[in-house]
């Protein structure tokens, strides 16, 4: 069935912008979470790296509109122990709902909540701890769409239009299929990002750099040194330009740090700390406070390799050597993930 303009006049209501979640507060979290000691506020830090909230419309013969929807939250990361124990951690925070699968084709490891009722306590926790990345607005959009399905509008016509203008804002927008079979659709009014960053915290923070977060030396060589190397460090956070905002607040809640374009034909910004003693300043900041998964690894290694360098080892050729070998098993290099 292909629709037309006379399908779509029932839309006009989706020419208002969507303004129901954009001034949230956060609140005590009450909900039966398995008896997980993660901080929700780490959940969301995780989300606004590596989450996605996704609507799926297929095409089906099971009811009359020739259409169903399909809603869903996703986790991924790289397969490995450390990753999921830390989906282990989060499904059990949201009451064991969901499941973790393994994909081998693409070495991921996905947490995924699927159905509307599952899906509403997602959004109920995101609700009370909001994103602060770009991500935010996906999932405003996603919440509209769960509104319209938890009221199973989605399974009538004009429900289905809206669902359609609502996906046509995702950063995939519509498949071909889509466009072909909804030409004449009228676009939902994407959000405005506004995220609420003044609720940063270090809580976020440690799950936001434990998906998105990394930490790495680099030897080169320079003739000034007696080795004729020296150590550079860095610990750095990438964002989409659309995210930048918030990589400014990070600097600004750190009080430390710069951030730079990576380049001029990419649209990536990122956040660093390439001096040692920012890079003391961030591993005081965060004493105390865990980070998750594989980057945990990869952060208690650093913090050794910063021991070395405080101490003046790395200028001798044992620590160097020290050093060579903790680069060896670290980020891409990992082979050990037990901690």
């Amino acid at each position: 069935m292909k629709f037309t303009n006379n399908n779509l006049l029932s839309m006009n209501s989706l020419k208002t912008p969507l303004m129901r979640y954009k001034n949230v507060i956060a609140v005590r979290y009450n909900s039966t979470n398995g008896g997980s000691t993660i901080n929700p506020w780490t959940i969301t830090g995780i989300t606004d790296g590596d989450g996605s909230f996704y609507v799926s419309i297929l095409k089906s013969t099971k009811n009359t509109i020739g259409w169903s929807v399909l809603i869903n939250y996703q986790l991924i990361a790289s397969i490995n122990s450390a990753n999921l124990a830390m989906f282990e951690q989060v499904k059990s925070f949201f009451g064991d709902i969901g499941n973790i699968s393994k994909h081998e084709v693409d070495n991921t490891l996905r947490y995924t909540v699927s159905g509307v009722a599952s899906c509403k306590i997602i959004k109920n926790h995101f609700l009370n701890y909001p994103l602060l990345t770009y991500k935010l607005v996906y999932f405003q959009l996603w919440c509209s769409v769960l509104d319209i399905m938890a009221k199973n509008e989605h399974l009538t016509l004009e429900g289905l239009l809206k669902i359609v203008a609502l996906k046509a804002q995702f950063k995939k927008g519509l498949s071909d299929l889509l466009l072909t079979n909804f030409s004449n659709y009228i676009p939902a009014i994407k959000p405005s990002f506004e995220p609420n960053l003044a609720l940063m915290n270090i809580h976020w923070l440690s799950g936001f750099i434990s998906a998105d977060g990394h930490f790495g030396f680099f030897i080169r060589k320079n003739i000034k040194c007696a080795l004729g190397v020296s150590c550079d460090v860095i610990i750095s956070i990438t964002q989409d330009k659309v995210s930048l905002i918030t990589l400014e607040h990070i600097a600004t809640f750190l009080g430390f740090g710069k951030i730079s374009k990576d380049s001029a034909n990419r649209t990536t910004y990122t956040y660093y700390l390439g001096s040692v003693k920012n890079v003391n300043l961030f591993i005081e900041k965060f004493k105390g406070f865990n980070l998750l998964g594989a980057k945990a690894l990869d952060y208690a290694d650093f913090c050794k390799g910063i021991e070395i360098i405080n101490s003046k080892e790395h200028l001798t050729q044992e620590g160097l050597n020290k050093l060579n070998t903790l680069l060896q098993h670290m980020n891409s290099k990992r082979t050990n993930f037990e901690s």
